[in-house]
């Protein structure tokens, strides 16, 4: 299930994705790259305000925003490779 995050005014799509550790399946939240980058200040890797740390700190992995929409099975790999 997809929700939205709003930060200054926009809105980003987020959701729970159930990725295994190690044997462990935990749910753990996305969302899109969009979002990370007007979270953080680039120049100084910091966060723009509270809230954007607040918001970052819920979400485990962002992804490209042409690739939310792939399905979990998909997602998941791309997870996996990354990490």
């Amino acid at each position: 299930m997809t929700e939205t995050i709003i930060f200054k005014n926009k809105k980003y799509p987020a959701r729970s994705i159930e990725l295994n550790f190690d044997g462990i399946t935990e749910n753990q939240y996305i969302s899109v790259i969009s979002l990370e980058k007007e979270l953080m200040n680039e120049e100084f890797s910091a966060y723009v305000s509270d809230e954007a740390q607040a918001i970052d700190e819920q979400i485990f992995f962002y992804v490209d925003d042409d690739e939310f929409c792939l399905t979990d099975g998909k997602l998941k790999h791309i997870i996996e490779e990354a990490l």
